[in-house]
């Protein structure tokens, strides 16, 4: 790993995503690139008066971008302390635009992007809020969504099946596990995965060969999902890795919903893999 991307946007769930951004950096050697999006709407309507940081929004339009540009910066430079603390090398950018789509266009260039569940004008009723679901699900590389308070990862739950997203989480958490000191478990459904006893049996001989032990359960009956949340009820895992059978709305169909759902609903951090 050698580029974190973390979504900087002021919010709780981004400071507790930046520390795992920062535990990621610490163990692999990469550094992080903090992105703050000033998108359409952070502007205030012309015939609005609202206070932005104590200073008056009866101003021109750019003077207001300036101004929102600057408050983007003093966030990122928040990041920046945590991260020179840490010691890990930290690249900062501001950009205009659709928010989703900028980060979209970042990731790609990253090796994960990492960001909280909600941001700061998340809807109360919302376990996730519209941007983060549209990177996770759309984007090419691995994502992370943050959720609750900031603890470190320690007992992580792989949804493993057949696809390749599945195969990708099960070796990043082979990678991880010892220098993270993760406690893996294995899980898949048995009406998703009918022969799911051989299939997490492989599983475990695959970390066994990286010197990893991981705990395993088949839930039966149960699809993905059902598996994935029964485990959780029982475990409660810090982390959730799961993969997702590729990219965008068609691909999401085809998915059968399962790491959609997890990723809505999991009270934990979620990691989706392609």
């Amino acid at each position: 790993m050698r580029q974190i991307l973390l979504a900087v946007d002021g919010s709780e769930g981004a400071d507790v995503a930046a520390h795992h951004a920062i535990d990621f950096a610490k163990f692999s050697g990469a550094s992080i690139e903090g992105l703050h999006v000033i998108g359409p709407g952070a502007l205030p309507a012309e015939d609005e008066s609202v206070e932005v940081t104590g200073v008056s929004a009866h101003m021109e339009d750019e003077e207001k971008l300036d101004l929102t540009a600057r408050t983007g910066e003093q966030l990122l430079d928040e990041v920046r302390q945590w991260t020179q603390e840490a010691q890990v090398p930290f690249l900062a950018r501001v950009e205009r635009g659709e928010t989703a789509g900028r980060i979209l266009f970042h990731s790609d260039m990253c090796d994960i992007t990492v960001m909280g569940a909600q941001g700061e004008n998340a809807h109360p009723s919302r376990l996730i809020g519209s941007t983060t679901s549209r990177v996770a699900l759309d984007a090419i590389r691995p994502v992370l969504v943050t959720r609750g308070s900031y603890r470190p990862f320690r007992r992580v739950l792989i949804a493993y099946n057949r696809t390749d997203g599945a195969a990708d989480a099960l070796t990043f958490a082979a990678r991880w596990a010892h220098a993270a000191q993760w406690e893996l478990t294995l899980v898949t459904g048995a009406d998703y995965e009918p022969d799911g006893e051989q299939l997490i049996a492989q599983a475990k001989r695959f970390l066994a060969n990286w010197g990893v032990h991981a705990n395993s359960r088949v839930s039966i009956p149960g699809d993905g999902t059902q598996a994935v949340f029964h485990a959780t009820q029982d475990l409660q895992p810090d982390l959730i890795l799961i993969g997702s059978r590729g990219r965008g709305s068609v691909a999401r169909l085809l998915l059968g919903s399962t790491s959609k759902e997890v990723l809505e609903q999991s009270p934990c951090s979620v990691m989706i893999f392609r």
